[in-house]
């Protein structure tokens, strides 16, 4: 009997520590390239795009630095979640490059990819490109739509 009790503890710490070893999260950063990104009004409809795909708020404060030509947001996790979908993107308008921060257990970067795309910029992926929504693009202002 002591031999099937101490079997049953063992078999208890062995299951406690494979779940403790699951992934729950996995936070990653990647650097996206869009073209015709290049003012913060730009990098703010980039921004809200990436918070509506990640189901966030989009009217998330953007802050801006000018002089290093950037814009940036970061959010907390949803209290119902561990973890936002993404929790920080960074455009850097004067070149059109794209940092997001994200948990690719919820995302993948073709979701990210899709978002700015559907923001209305032109996204350079592999293995190819990613067209901007015509209608998005549309209804960008004048100086944000020009490639």
């Amino acid at each position: 009997m002591k031999i099937s009790r101490f079997s049953l503890l063992l078999s208890a710490v062995a299951a406690l520590v494979l779940v403790q070893g699951c992934r729950l999260k996995d936070i990653r950063t990647v650097t996206l390239h869009a073209r015709g990104v290049r003012c913060p009004v730009c990098a703010s409809a980039v921004i809200r795009s990436l918070a509506t795909t990640a189901e966030l708020s989009p009217d998330q404060a953007v802050t801006v630095d000018e002089s290093a030509k950037t814009a940036t947001a970061t959010w907390k996790a949803p209290a119902r979640n561990n973890t936002a979908a993404v929790s920080k993107v960074v455009v850097r308008y004067g070149d059109g490059e794209i940092d997001v921060t994200y948990d690719s257990m919820k995302l993948a970067i073709k979701n990210l990819e899709f978002a700015v795309a559907q923001a209305g910029y032109d996204v350079q992926a592999q293995p190819c490109d990613i067209a901007a929504d015509p209608a998005a693009r549309a209804a960008l202002p004048e100086t944000c739509r020009a490639h």
